[in-house]
């Protein structure tokens, strides 16, 4: 049987000029138009402590996501936290630099990753 691609130039050129080739650009040009302005959202507010973050205070590396059991990541614990526990509602949404008191322990924020 002899082996015919349907993706030859010629094909491809005739495609270029269909209705459905103008869509499909038309799709993608929004697209990473969307997915720029999504990265550039998330670069702007990665400055804060939100869900997905790792921040770093001055007692304690934390995972703000659902709770689950330490971790062990490059020789540094990290716990990660439910954003509704006590240290969670305290960390969301805040800048580096914040200070705040859960517990008793007074907390600082070092770094937001």
């Amino acid at each position: 049987m002899k082996n015919q691609s349907c993706y030859t130039k010629e094909t491809y050129n005739r495609f270029k000029s269909t209705f459905i080739y103008d869509q499909l650009q038309m799709l993608i040009y929004h697209t990473k138009s969307l997915m720029l302005w999504l990265y550039d959202d998330i670069e702007q507010i990665s400055n804060k402590a939100i869900l997905g973050s790792v921040v770093v205070t001055n007692h304690l590396t934390v995972f703000i996501s659902t709770a689950l059991p330490k971790i062990t990541i490059d020789y540094r614990v990290v716990f990660a936290i439910s954003p509704q526990s006590p240290l969670g509602i305290q960390l969301m949404h805040k800048p580096v630099q914040t200070e705040f008191l859960v517990n008793q322990v007074n907390y600082k924020i070092i770094e937001i990753l």
